[in-house]
């Protein structure tokens, strides 16, 4: 696993999709903290994570639409698969790769902390359940985004589905079917729903429960898939 972290970790950064992903995102997300702090005159950067949320859900499939997409396409894959390493080894090492590449832009924001502290008292606990939240919430995209890398060879098609796919389970509790059954489902499914708690400064067992359970699933998928491919 370590190899193959390594791997993707260098095809980031020797390429320009670490640094695009990275600066893009940081111009964005200093643009709306800007316009915050200005605005409302606040000691917190709770304000921005919904809008930092949407941001990442339009950029993180820049990093994880290669994962496995490209290696279909360059067919380097079928080297990767038989190599003598685990399908969780390659599955787990390129995941923890898109999701530090993940991390270091999070990390980035940390400035903001002390910029909007200058404007008053902080609140400590809300802002770190704000970013328990918000890297729960890029754990599951990056391991969505590479359950559907893993399903075409195309990084296009890959890019597009996982857009549809996280704007849909984003967005999804805006809808309104006037059952009740079927909007419980949908609200259950929604992941701004479960985010909520963290955005109020609280950091809920259930929300961190359906996080890491729907990561753990859609890593779980993709081992099923590359595993199926290995044996074909």
């Amino acid at each position: 696993m370590k190899a193959i972290f390594k791997r993707e970790m260098l095809s980031y950064f020797t390429t320009m999709t670490g640094y695009v992903f990275i600066g893009v995102f940081m111009f964005l997300s200093s643009l709306f903290f800007s316009m915050e702090m200005f605005k409302n005159r606040v000691g917190s950067v709770t304000g921005i994570m919904p809008m930092c949320m949407v941001i990442l859900m339009l950029l993180l499939p820049i990093i994880t639409m290669r994962l496995f997409a490209e290696e279909k396409a360059e067919k380097t894959d079928q080297l990767l698969l038989t190599a003598p390493v685990k399908v969780s080894e390659i599955i787990l090492g390129k995941y923890f790769a898109a999701f530090s590449v993940f991390l270091i832009s999070t990390a980035a924001t940390l400035p903001y902390v002390f910029v909007a502290a200058i404007w008053g008292d902080i609140a400590i606990g809300e802002t770190f359940a704000s970013y328990a939240g918000y890297v729960l919430f890029g754990a599951l995209l990056t391991a969505i985004g590479l359950f559907i890398s893993c399903l075409t060879e195309n990084q296009v098609v890959a890019a597009v589905l996982t857009y549809g796919v996280t704007l849909l389970l984003f967005f999804s509790s805006w809808l309104n079917t006037g059952i009740w059954a079927v909007d419980y489902i949908i609200r259950f499914f929604s992941i701004s729903e479960w985010n909520e708690s963290f955005s109020m400064g609280v950091i809920a067992p259930s929300g961190v429960v359906y996080y890491l359970s729907f990561t753990f699933l859609f890593l779980l998928l993709s081992m099923r898939q590359i595993e199926s491919r290995r044996w074909r």
